[in-house]
């Protein structure tokens, strides 16, 4: 009897010829999804660009596991025992006050994951869009601190200078507000611009947030 006329070779291989048909007819249709640029998906009322959000969370994330561990580090060399007075440090946190920021973005999706742990970590966050949405809250609350990042599409024209110039309108204002810009290389270069300002501090590390915030 040939190969090809045993019942028993066909199947022995139906199964992979199922599975190998099938990857081939789906692999189209799931190269273009994953190909494109605009797939989104909305967690609570925030819409999440899914290609820039799992870009920079993935760096943020490998950021703030190299952070930690430097922190870890020097906490270790300083104190050793520090670990036995973190039942107290938690106490303390429990009965603080929450305080409040202002995160301006005029894409908030791409910072949600910084956002949700801000909160967890005893901060309530407003979000603001652009620089007019920002002054209007300040105005109707009191902050704790801001965030904001340098670059911002505002009524459809993208501003590399917003940042700078929210800063100079809330200066213009003699307000107070400790403020961090979050932003990139490119925003970088107008560092002592920022400063210059009334910026408090210029970063594009997720940790450094956490650590400017805990600094209030």
């Amino acid at each position: 009897m040939s190969l090809i006329s045993n019942p028993q070779f066909w199947q022995a291989i139906a199964w992979p010829l199922v599975a190998i048909f099938a990857f081939l007819l789906l692999l189209k249709p799931l190269k273009a999804l994953l190909e494109r640029e605009n797939l989104s998906i909305v967690v609570g009322n925030t819409k999440i660009d899914v290609k820039s959000t799992t870009v920079r969370f993935g760096e943020d994330i490998s950021q703030l596991q190299k952070e930690i561990a430097e922190l870890k580090s020097i906490v270790e060399e300083l104190n050793p025992n520090l670990g036995e007075n973190s039942e107290i440090s938690g106490d303390l946190n429990e009965i603080s006050t929450r305080k409040r920021v202002l995160w301006v973005d005029d894409n908030p999706g791409n910072n949600v994951f910084l956002i949700e742990s801000v909160n967890r970590d005893g901060w309530d966050v407003d979000t603001a869009i652009s620089t007019s949405d920002a002054l209007k809250k300040i105005s109707q609350l009191n902050y704790n601190a801001i965030i904001s990042d340098s670059t911002r599409y505002e009524d459809g024209i993208e501003n590399r200078f917003a940042g700078l110039e929210f800063l100079k309108a809330l200066q213009k204002n003699k307000n107070e507000i400790p403020i961090l810009i979050f932003t990139g290389r490119e925003g970088a270069r107008l560092t002592s611009h920022f400063i210059n300002a009334g910026a408090s501090k210029i970063t594009s590390s997720g940790s450094e947030i956490f650590s400017f915030l805990r600094s209030i």
